[in-house]
């Protein structure tokens, strides 16, 4: 953990055996979940980069993880072929998403919150409906996704797009909307 005004180390959170793979703040800032080889989520204090707390996600790695737009929620994509949804409040299970056929290697909430998005190693992206946990849309896809607020000038406020860096078809960018 690093002070971004400084560039100052401010502490090292080791994950006790393996990789951390990714690590993200929570929209208030104050925890850090990281992503473990060995299917742990370890929570740190955003602050001090304490531990404050483990949760067992996955029997697999865990490539990814991320908090959704209200903190309440935290997104899991595994080396299982699933991505799995918790309640941060208790660290219960809210839903397991399963449908891809390989690793699912990143996730990403819509910016609302009610969609998140799933990338796999089998080449699709599925975005989901955080509520029901049912597939919602899926579309080929090479790289990881994010969920962004379309810049076209007849967007709405609703239009949010799930986008793609590159797709195996050789266009530039794949998208779905969110809403």
């Amino acid at each position: 953990l690093w002070n971004a005004l400084t560039g100052e180390p401010v502490a090292v959170m080791a994950p006790g055996d393996g990789f951390l793979w990714s690590a993200k703040f929570d929209p208030a800032g104050g925890r850090i979940a990281t992503a473990a080889e060995n299917g742990m989520v370890r929570f740190w204090d955003g602050a001090t980069g304490a531990p404050a707390g483990e949760l067992r996600a996955h029997d697999k790695r865990i490539w990814d993880v991320a908090y959704s737009p209200d903190g309440l929620s935290l997104a899991t994509a595994s080396h299982d072929n699933t991505a799995r949804l918790w309640d941060v409040r208790d660290l219960k299970p809210r839903a397991r998403l399963q449908g891809h056929e390989d690793w699912v290697l990143s996730v990403a909430f819509s910016p609302d919150g009610r969609r998140l998005a799933t990338s796999s190693a089998d080449r699709t992206v599925r975005l989901w409906d955080v509520a029901t946990a049912a597939s919602v849309g899926a579309s080929n896809s090479c790289l990881p996704v994010s969920a962004s607020k379309s810049t076209t000038p007849a967007a709405k406020t609703s239009d949010w797009r799930l986008a793609s860096p590159c797709t195996c078809s050789g266009e530039r960018y794949a998208s779905l909307p969110l809403s």
